[in-house]
């Protein structure tokens, strides 16, 4: 089921105006263009036609013990000829040797599939979207998409142009076809945005070390005390931190907005060790490692019922060495944020956005690595979320796509956009009231601490050789010693 390729020759050919064959067009738009022919021909009786067509297609190769294989397949038609065939010449035509005779066309391209002609007789479980009437007459189209295994797997949405002229002589009817690829895109007409859709994420971590001690902090260790840390006794001090991280939920593509990945670190008294609870410690980061992770998947109708495969593609947003050319190791223990993401001007390159069609869908997902040091010694969180890679935006003024239903991967602007004018959401933050706890709140009340799951049973004293002076305590202290 290869995917249709470009057909233009002399004796036909399409045209656009504007960008021309480069160009991207959006649900809604109309294609202007010519059909062309440069070649010698008489004919008493000719017409020529031209048509817009859309699919997506699946294919999969499952092969059984070595020996035999079988060939799964989808198909849906997101728009069909029926629906945009036009005539552009009826009549007597006589092109001489060296001329070119042209015939210009318009097309719209439609904002939803046809469900008469979508998958006749396909059973909803072939389908990741609802194949009712009026849920299809909702659907938005997809994205032009590409994914190709060679040989085993394949998956594409394609759009074309196919422009064919019949000509008739001597009681035989010719007929020579032209096609042109198009590439369609979902856009909002929204400038672009700047919420990122922010969510909180906090790790408890600890270091037991002897350099957490003042004095200590640049001391050589002897190897009785690098036994006792390896072996984490009771008689080494002990600090406890929280890390937390503000990592996006949404980003828009070729937005000129950096993505903001946001850390901060404080200390966590209830389970530090008593004689350093009072003893400021630099919590530095010494590198940060990005990734956006890229799922495709795919379905295929079987006989019964589906089949489905999917492939993973990770791409490096940031590396090691980037951070380290970069002002780093950097002290983040401060209520106040360290932006990595301006830090290294990230920005996503060439991607595909989040869409989900009937028998592909292609999501994203952001992890990261943070490494850093306190008193010498090593920690590192990992993690990561969904993301929703929204469409660009585009600020042609031409209406948008209403949005799409029925789609659990289907959030925000992923394949929608909203019906009316253009919104102003962009330039509004978010209400305070759903914003995260503040940092101060997560380090003393005391409850939502405990929600949290960060008090725990107090550390014991240190006991060590070297004598410390007892903190000084107020009543804030006491509270945050108290067990």
């Amino acid at each position: 089921m290869p995917q249709t390729l470009k057909k233009s020759t002399q004796l036909l050919g399409i045209r656009l105006d504007g960008e021309g064959d480069g160009a991207a067009y959006r649900p809604g738009d109309t294609i202007v263009g010519c059909v062309f022919r440069k070649t010698h021909i008489v004919s008493p009786e000719a017409s020529i036609q031209i048509s817009l067509h859309g699919r997506s297609k699946s294919k999969m190769v499952v092969t059984r013990g070595g020996n035999s294989s079988s060939t799964y397949r989808g198909r849906f038609n997101l728009i069909d000829e029926r629906d945009t065939a036009q005539s552009i010449f009826d009549g007597p035509l006589h092109i001489p040797a060296h001329e070119e005779q042209v015939w210009p066309f318009t097309v719209t391209i439609p904002l939803h599939p046809n469900p008469k002609y979508l998958a006749p007789g396909v059973p909803q479980e072939q389908s990741y979207l609802p194949l009712d009437e009026e849920s299809v007459a909702a659907h938005t189209l997809p994205p032009t998409y590409t994914w190709s295994s060679p040989g085993s797997t394949e998956g594409f949405v394609e759009y074309f142009l196919k422009a064919e002229l019949q000509s008739s002589r001597e009681n035989t009817v010719d007929t020579t076809e032209a096609i042109l690829p198009l590439s369609i895109v979902n856009s909002s007409i929204d400038p672009p945005a700047v919420d990122f859709g922010l969510k909180v994420f906090r790790e408890t971590r600890s270091v037991s070390s002897y350099r957490l001690i003042p004095a200590r902090q640049q001391a050589d260790l002897s190897i009785a005390q690098k036994m006792k840390q390896s072996l984490s006794l009771s008689t080494v001090p002990v600090y406890w931190f929280i890390v937390e991280m503000l990592a996006p939920s949404v980003i828009q593509l070729d937005s000129p907005t950096t993505i903001p990945f946001r850390i901060r670190a404080g200390p966590e008294y209830r389970r530090t060790t008593q004689t350093i609870q009072r003893v400021p410690q630099q919590i530095r980061l010494t590198s940060v490692n990005l990734k956006l992770e890229s799922t495709t998947q795919i379905r295929c109708e079987g006989s019964f019922g589906p089949h489905e495969k999917q492939k993973e593609k990770e791409v490096e947003l940031s590396s090691d060495g980037v951070v380290r050319k970069s002002p780093f190791p950097i002290d983040v223990c401060s209520p106040t944020f360290v932006d990595i993401g301006e830090l290294l001007s990230l920005r996503l390159g060439q991607h595909s956005p989040t869409f989900e069609t009937y028998n592909i869908r292609h999501g994203h997902r952001l992890t990261w690595t943070v490494r850093g040091t306190v008193a010498g010694e090593q920690f590192n969180i990992s993690g990561g979320q969904s993301v929703d890679l929204v469409v660009a935006s585009d600020e042609r003024g031409q209406g948008p796509v209403p949005p799409a239903e029925g789609s659990s991967w289907q959030t925000g602007a992923s394949l929608t956009l909203s019906s009316g004018e253009g919104s102003d959401s962009w330039i509004r933050p978010p209400a305070e009231h759903d914003g995260p706890p503040t940092f101060e709140d997560v380090l003393e009340d005391d409850e939502r601490c405990r929600v949290l799951g960060i008090i725990g049973t107090p550390a014991p004293p240190y006991t060590g050789p070297v004598e410390e002076p007892e903190p000084q305590q107020d009543v804030n202290s006491s509270d945050r010693t108290s067990a």
